[in-house]
């Protein structure tokens, strides 16, 4: 059973820049948490693609893309 379908604590709220995205590993994969324009915290992983999050890097890789738009 993946790891990944539980909750793992990484950083509290606090920690969570408002300016920047942080990188992190979980069961051995690369998450970015981040914010949206409207203060909402978010998260992603990119399993195909090999960017390195924590450097703060962007995939730049084609593919499906998603809005990070706060309401």
């Amino acid at each position: 059973m993946s790891r990944l379908r539980y909750w793992h604590p990484v950083l509290t709220a606090n920690e969570l820049p408002r300016d920047r995205p942080v990188g992190v590993q979980v069961a051995g994969r690369d998450i970015v948490l981040f914010r949206t324009s409207g203060g909402a915290p978010g998260a992603l992983e990119a399993p195909t693609r090999t960017a390195r999050w924590r450097a703060g890097a962007a995939c730049r890789a084609p593919g499906p893309r998603s809005s990070m738009r706060s309401a």
